[in-house]
């Protein structure tokens, strides 16, 4: 098992609207220096509805899948 590899207290992030459905979502994304996705937000233009909810849920789930996927990747590389 690798050990956790902090973001710096400034990093790159990128910041985006889309609409899915007729709603409207922000993106933020958060980068390592080498350009690696650290952190994903998403949030809904209705805070605390079930929309909402489940854009942040789907957006933590990511996060565990994108890591899974990084570390598999790693594996198979080294």
């Amino acid at each position: 098992m690798t050990a956790r590899k902090r973001l710096p207290n400034r990093r790159h992030a990128e910041t985006f609207e889309l609409t899915v459905g007729g709603l409207r979502y922000v993106c933020t994304v958060g980068r390592f220096a080498d350009g690696m996705i650290g952190e994903l937000f998403l949030s809904n233009h209705k805070s605390n509805s079930t929309a909402d909810t489940n854009a942040r849920d789907a957006a933590a789930c990511r996060r565990c899948i994108t890591t899974a996927l990084v570390k598999i990747h790693a594996r198979a590389t080294h």
